[in-house]
């Protein structure tokens, strides 16, 4: 399993978040959690990233070195080129051409050396994917990345995404409280919950398979 959770927890002053979670996620399987806001989706994808450290909780959480983290806005650093950007941190002989090649599946070639603040919205998310994507992740972890696009530039967005998971193959887990947006990659099931720490699963709605995105026969589950 790429993900592997067991009765996992989390708690901030005062309140519970998340309680007893358990998700497991196969190798190269899309899902996509939904839920209101406040229900504890970015909890989990942070504790999920490693980035939670001194959260109070427990549980096992299992998942591959090799993930990225696709964020609600672009983070880019304003005072690095776009290339700069998408390379940061890569420490490879190829990292340059990696860049250079990634841009151009997001379709930003020929703006290696523009500023972050010389693209639009859109095209500072299509860096950002192209960031997530350099480094061929085990595990992408989307967190609502294209919540503040305008409708039409989400929809681009999503064909866009999805079409280079199916090129570089990763697990990825899709936070969203939207269910347009969970329905976008096939015709999933869903579950339900309700109170703190809950939220719906779309259960392994995809898997890559043969080249193309397929629902699986059996879907895994996120127990709460």
């Amino acid at each position: 399993m790429t993900v592997h959770l067991r009765r996992l927890t989390r708690r901030f002053p005062g309140r519970p978040v998340l309680d007893g979670i358990s998700l497991d996620m196969a190798p190269g399987e899309f899902a996509a959690l939904i839920g209101k806001s406040g229900s504890g989706k970015t909890t989990l994808l942070r504790a999920i990233a490693g980035l939670d450290d001194g959260v109070e909780g427990e549980g096992i959480v299992r998942v591959p070195d090799g993930r990225s983290i696709l964020f609600q806005d672009s983070r880019l650093l304003p005072w690095l080129s776009v290339l700069s950007n998408v390379t940061l941190g890569l420490r490879t002989p190829d990292s340059e051409e990696r860049g250079h090649a990634a841009l151009v599946d997001v379709g930003l070639s020929g703006r290696e050396d523009a500023w972050p603040n010389e693209l639009s919205g859109g095209e500072q998310q299509r860096a950002a994917l192209a960031r997530s994507l350099v480094r061929h992740p085990e595990l992408l972890l989307a967190d609502e990345p294209f919540g503040a696009l305008d409708a039409l530039t989400r929809s681009r967005m999503h064909e866009l995404m999805f079409r280079l998971v199916e090129r570089y193959r990763p697990t990825v887990l899709l936070i969203t409280h939207d269910v347009e947006e969970a329905l976008v990659p096939c015709r999933p099931g869903a579950g339900h919950g309700s109170g703190v720490g809950s939220f719906s699963t779309v259960p392994l709605p995809c898997r890559i398979h043969g080249g193309s995105l397929t629902p699986p026969s059996n879907g895994s589950e996120v127990n709460y």
